[in-house]
């Protein structure tokens, strides 16, 4: 028995989406310098040489710390992310050792980055248009870290009892 599967996407318009420049604070610069060391590899980062390849941050606060997911994606599924967040205030771009990084931040940027009033588009960021197949593998590679009391660590999933 086979199966097929088949994952749906929006199509791309020929209309850039520009994105809000965002300056990270040196505890991101840490944070990233933590998942970029090669001790830190993600095991599922199948592809670590990919020119087409995006990471992107999504932060939350939870009552006592801070939550980072950071997931390295291709470009397509960067668009399709940055598509669904490029509206909400809580999102944005900055660069890093010259890495594109996308950030969600779901409850505010707190002091982790600040906004500009700069804009960028991207040659592979546009504006949904239509329905199309898409078949994609979600992420390259995905870390968990949490900030606490000034410092991170890895995030792990809570204990089961």
């Amino acid at each position: 028995m086979s199966c097929l599967s088949l994952t749906f996407s929006y199509g791309q318009s020929k209309e850039p989406t520009p994105v809000v420049i965002l300056k990270e604070s040196k505890k991101i610069d840490q944070l990233m310098d933590i998942v970029l060391d090669p001790k830190n590899a993600d095991e599922g980062d199948r592809d670590k040489t990919s020119t087409d390849s995006c990471f992107f941050i999504v932060s939350f606060k939870s009552p006592d710390h801070f939550s980072f997911q950071i997931e390295k994606n291709t470009k397509p599924v960067t668009n399709m992310l940055a598509n669904g967040f490029v509206d909400n205030k809580g999102f944005g771009y900055f660069r890093y050792r010259n890495y594109k990084i996308f950030v969600f931040a779901v409850d505010g940027f707190y002091d982790f980055f600040y906004t500009t009033i700069e804009r960028k588009t991207f040659d592979f960021v546009y504006k949904f248009k239509s329905p199309a197949p898409f078949d994609y593998q979600h992420y390259l590679a995905i870390w968990h870290y949490q900030y606490e009391k000034g410092h991170f660590s890895e995030e792990r999933p809570p204990t089961i009892k």
